[in-house]
């Protein structure tokens, strides 16, 4: 339960408040879904719930509902939480946004009151206007956090005896200006939103948290590198399992690559075959078990037919869909007759070009030896295929994305 810090009174737990915040989170996704209609330049940017409050705009929307989230879950805790005026803040938006909606839009507030898993009671948004304002003023019983939109033009020392005059302890202020520095939403936003929204809503909204900007925008033909980067939906690419997992914000892509079986990889919507979520609960252990493995492929899947057999299908020689192995200068490698190399046998991974510094072509002493690790790689293509259905079957999902 979150109490006001200077009068310990709570905030009631009431179907309004909840009303409240399931308002303003629809209406700022709903304004994230459809910010990619907007160009940079234009002056009526989506502003998000905390429109409300000045001092919060430069806060990105999908912060903002990370924000909902956060205070929503020590609301609706049993713990006692101290309400900081971040909490105050986002409750009076929260609220603001509930009023305007109830009395310009109320055709749109009561189907989300009959779309909603707790079934609310229509009756609430009788008369809720006015409830609303009256219950925060009898929480909170001020509204500080709407003065401090002085603070961002004045200098710190300036600044500092401001807040004095205000008489408000600086850890209660000092969330609001912590707040300004997040641009992202952390790895565990979905959870945070539990008491809010049904799983299946949580796995819709998270991907949507998570796009970088201006991810939505199709690039064009005339797009500069820059801009094609900036169009693309980055996630991780599960090699174990064959699967693009995404999108994910950094920070999640940085902790999941330490495994040496997941790297970032940057693509467009269509292309992920599940959500983060999604490959979290299902197939992450699996994951890290076989990273845990020295035989990912199979060292048995390289002792296929005899040594003689394997002897006499030698430099030029055809392999599977006109693969060959070659001598270059620098030893024995496997190429296909698109320029691409075999650059690691035990995942089956190839590189276009033999100029790849950071993963270069696989070189052997012998032609033998080369056969040997095509043979492996084809075994390790065969099992990450089938581990691909299996974990496809295991989502309830095909292979046709």
């Amino acid at each position: 339960m979150l109490i006001c810090y200077h009068n310990g009174a709570q905030l009631p737990p009431n179907d309004l408040v909840y009303f409240a915040f399931l308002s303003s989170l629809h209406e700022t996704v709903a304004e994230i879904e459809s910010s990619a209609d907007f160009d940079d330049d234009e002056e009526e940017m989506p502003a998000g719930f905390l429109t409300a409050v000045p001092f919060l705009h430069p806060v990105p929307l999908c912060v903002q509902v990370e924000l909902l989230g956060e205070t929503w879950s020590r609301h609706s805790s049993s713990t006692r939480f101290e309400a900081t005026l971040l909490d105050a803040a986002v409750v009076y938006s929260a609220f603001m946004v509930a009023i305007r909606i109830i009395s310009d839009e109320p055709d749109l507030a009561e189907a989300w009151l009959a779309d909603d898993r707790r079934e609310l009671d229509p009756q609430i948004l009788q008369h809720a206007p006015e409830q609303l304002d009256d219950l925060f003023d009898r929480w909170w019983d001020d509204r500080d956090f709407l003065m401090l939109e002085e603070f961002h033009d004045l200098p710190p020392e300036q600044a500092k005896s401001v807040k004095a005059l205000m008489r408000i302890p600086d850890e209660m202020i000092q969330p609001m200006f912590d707040v300004l520095e997040r641009g992202r939403v952390s790895t565990e936003v979905g959870e945070k939103l539990e008491e809010l929204l049904p799983p299946k809503d949580i796995q819709h909204i998270v991907p949507i948290l998570m796009r970088r900007p201006n991810e939505s925008r199709w690039s064009t033909e005339n797009d500069t590198e820059d801009d094609v980067e900036s169009s693309l939906e980055w996630g991780l690419e599960d090699d174990y399992h064959g699967l693009l997992v995404g999108p994910c914000d950094p920070d999640m892509i940085e902790k999941e690559t330490d495994c040496p079986f997941m790297c970032e990889i940057g693509t467009d919507a269509e292309s992920f075959d599940c959500t983060y979520e999604e490959w979290s609960m299902h197939l992450r252990d699996a994951v890290h078990r076989a990273s845990a493995k020295s035989d990912f492929a199979n060292d048995s899947s390289t002792a296929d037919g005899d040594n003689s057999e394997k002897g006499e299908r030698t430099q030029g020689a055809g392999l599977k869909g006109g693969d060959l192995i070659e001598r270059h200068e620098r030893g024995w490698v496997i190429a296909d007759d698109t320029d691409c190399y075999l650059a690691d046998a035990e995942r089956a991974i190839w590189v276009v070009g033999d100029d790849d510094e950071d993963m270069p072509p696989l070189y052997f002493d012998t032609a033998k030896a080369a056969l040997l690790a095509y043979d492996c790689s084809l075994r390790a293509a065969e099992l990450r295929a089938q581990r691909r259905k299996e974990a496809l079957g295991r989502l309830g999902k095909s292979d046709g994305r």
